[in-house]
């Protein structure tokens, strides 16, 4: 009987902590004070540049969007269930062993 519940607290524990850390944390802020006013200017002008090299230009790749790491982000969850539902099968054999016994 001590055995069972000892498993039934590791398992608890188990998904106790899964769950928190699986949570995203999202943070809030205020905004002290408010908009500042001033009287400033923006000006924008042009440089006249010649270019002196006879390499060819550089050009940049184009298609590719940059790594979020959402793609990791979702196969820790998903590794995370794995193991919740191989423990949860282990425990399932476990017990049905030793009914049969």
């Amino acid at each position: 009987m001590k055995g069972i519940n000892r498993k039934r607290r590791i398992v608890l524990i188990l998904c106790f902590l899964y769950s928190a850390f699986s949570l995203s944390c999202y943070a809030f802020a205020e905004e002290n004070g408010g908009a500042v006013q001033t009287n400033g200017e923006i000006a924008f002008f042009e440089e006249k540049t010649t270019q002196t090299s006879n390499e060819p230009t550089i050009q940049k790749p184009k298609g590719k969007l940059p790594a979020t790491g959402e793609v990791v982000r979702n196969s820790l969850g998903g590794i995370g269930v794995l193991i919740l539902l191989l423990l949860l099968f282990l425990f399932y054999r476990k017990r049905r062993n030793q009914k049969n016994e």
